[in-house]
């Protein structure tokens, strides 16, 4: 997950996804990786962690100031075949089980107890996946880093091909009906996953921004991003008289959205820009006055979030008079921590089934 989750592979992402989407959205990827994955517990079994891997997918129209989400959980498994391999017995039969049924779970490390019950969002819902990892040197390694020719033990594989390759990754479902003697088997090439992933053609939708609601699957999700952002923000409003969380109106969702996208996206874009350091190892403003301001004019991304941080913020001063909803949000209970993420935001004043 880490070298997934790499500057490289970053860097290389935005780059083809741009390409991809020939200027109709501006668009910012963030990879954050942790160890602190939630544990989580069902049905008296012993905790588990939830996930290897969450791809969020969201998109802001700053044409109606809303917001639109995809994300999927990935438990990743080691294996030279494209399945789960074992899964019947210990933790991963308990991984699996999970997976299969999502039956309601409560939080155990670095997740509020809950209850959680993603299928209150949608019964039929797919929120998580496995993810098959080709494990004995799929490529012979050339530096400084670029593929090799491909093993004879990849090349015999049964991992799925994509065009007139393969790669090294597969992923694949919990069918119901699914028995952990026969494996997760994971047919579907992750780099068409990761591509539909992209358009917002695959992942279990979400409600950006939406913390403290009945939907437990937005919940999580945004709970992950406020951790990895180091933030975090309710829809408790005392000075509006609403004492318990509530879901407000859509572009109240999109501004809670915004918050730690917005965060993320500028302090990649200030990295590009911070000046260099004298002889003391102090940065050297006297030479890059203005690093900060080209931060934020460079990334169109940045730019649209912005805007439409500063129209809703407007939006809430016509709505609930001055300060708006601007108190300090109320922190929920547990020791922080999320699932490793894999961030794609974009942004274009259309939503994201048009772009």
């Amino acid at each position: 997950m880490a070298a997934l989750l790499g500057s490289s592979i970053q860097s290389g992402l935005e780059g083809a996804f741009k390409k991809a989407y020939a200027g109709r959205a501006n668009m910012q990827i963030d990879c954050i990786f942790t160890h602190k994955t939630p544990t989580v517990r069902f049905g008296g079994n012993t905790p588990v962690e939830i996930g290897d891997l969450l791809l969020v997918r969201q998109h802001f129209d700053t044409q109606t100031l809303t917001s639109q989400g995809k994300a999927l959980l990935l438990q990743a498994k080691k294996n030279t075949a494209s399945n789960s391999g074992s899964v019947s017995a210990g933790n991963p039969n308990t991984q699996f089980e999970l997976y299969k049924s999502w039956a309601p779970f409560e939080g155990v490390t670095r997740l509020q107890v809950g209850p959680w019950n993603f299928l209150q969002s949608n019964l039929y819902g797919r929120f998580g996946e496995y993810l098959a990892v080709f494990d004995g040197q799929a490529h012979a390694f050339t530096p400084p880093g670029t593929l090799g020719t491909a093993t004879s033990a990849f090349t015999q594989s049964d991992y799925p091909p994509h065009q007139q390759s393969k790669t090294a990754w597969a992923n694949g479902p919990v069918a119901p009906t699914a028995s952990a003697v026969n494996f997760v088997q994971c047919p579907v090439d992750f780099a068409a996953t990761l591509s539909n992933f992209f358009f917002g053609q695959s992942g279990e939708s979400f409600v950006p921004g939406s913390i403290g609601t009945r939907n437990c699957w937005s919940d999580f999700v945004n709970t992950m991003i406020g951790e990895a952002a180091k933030t975090d923000y309710t829809f408790i409003s005392r000075r509006t008289n609403i004492q318990d969380p509530k879901r407000r109106i859509g572009t109240i969702n999109a501004f809670v959205a915004i918050q730690p996208l917005l965060k993320l996206a500028l302090m990649q874009q200030v990295q590009l820009y911070v000046p260099g350091t004298d002889h003391r190892g102090i940065p050297d403003f006297q030479k890059e006055p203005h690093f900060f301001r080209r931060a934020l004019n460079d990334s169109g991304f940045v730019t649209d979030l912005y805007r439409m941080d500063q129209r809703l913020r407007e939006h809430s001063f016509d709505e609930y008079g001055e300060g708006g909803n601007s108190e300090p949000p109320d922190r929920p209970g547990g020791d922080g921590g999320h699932v490793p993420i894999l961030s794609i935001s974009t942004s274009a004043p259309k939503p994201l089934w048009e772009v």
